[in-house]
């Protein structure tokens, strides 16, 4: 997954998040359950960065920027 993260964070905006997240799931699903829940959780952890306006190691955003994210 950190390695996603980091893949993940040159998208500053949840708006172009949000664009290409679809097509990973995607491709991530034809690879199988496990791939598709690390992508889906890679995901939500930088849109909980973005809400929070910092990087946090994988795994570690606390529960007040899961509050931010929608």
């Amino acid at each position: 997954m950190i390695d996603l993260v980091i893949r993940l964070r040159r998208f500053k905006s949840r708006k172009s998040l949000d664009r290409v997240a679809p097509r990973m799931l995607d491709r991530a699903s034809s690879a199988g359950l496990q791939e598709e829940l690390k992508v889906i959780a890679a995901i939500d952890h930088r849109k909980a960065e973005i809400a929070a306006g910092r990087h946090y190691d994988a795994g570690k955003v606390p529960m007040t920027a899961w509050a931010l994210v929608d």
